[in-house]
């Protein structure tokens, strides 16, 4: 399987995602990201419709090279088959426990599905501690959603806090 590299510019974000493109349908692209270094970290799906521009530069072009030369072998999730929002995220909670979901660069939303209605998504939050908020989600039109990020170290952190918060409780 061919490796790419790609950098990806979303809609009124001023930094753009890189990650090796994993899959791609008329929806979504899926990648092995790369948040500033070699080392692939968690998985970013990105809404095409954000999409501004998809682009590969001598950065990119870099990081193919050092991953070749590494062995890195494309890892595909667990489990995740590209369909519509709402399969997608059940399958990456029921695999990853929590996700975090974007509809703007500067926030991301850490947590669990609390209900999917329509074209709203409700998480129950949770927090930088593992803490669930106990405010009444906000709702997420899936239409503004521009990535989901599963799979990263610090998602997986949140994860094993907030677990642990439950077995103390």
């Amino acid at each position: 399987m061919n490796m790419d590299v790609y950098n990806y510019d979303l809609k009124d974000w001023s930094d753009y995602i890189t990650g090796i493109v994993l899959m791609e349908n008329e929806d979504w692209v899926l990648l092995h990201e790369l948040p500033g270094d070699y080392q692939p970290d968690g998985y970013c799906l990105m809404n095409k419709s954000q999409i501004v521009d998809r682009f590969k530069d001598e950065d990119a072009e870099l990081k193919e090279r050092v991953l070749q030369l590494k062995g890195y072998e494309m890892e595909l999730p667990q489990a995740l088959i590209l369909e519509d929002l709402d399969d997608m995220l059940r399958s990456i909670e029921k695999h990853y426990h929590v996700f975090g979901v974007q509809d703007e660069e500067d926030m991301i939303r850490i947590g669990t599905i609390q209900s999917i209605v329509a074209n709203e998504l409700r998480l129950n939050f949770i927090n930088t501690f593992g803490e669930m908020s106990e405010e009444t989600p906000e709702p997420i039109f899936k239409t503004d959603i521009q990535t989901v990020t599963f799979g990263t170290d610090y998602l997986h952190s949140i994860y094993l806090l907030w677990k642990d918060q439950n077995e103390k409780s």
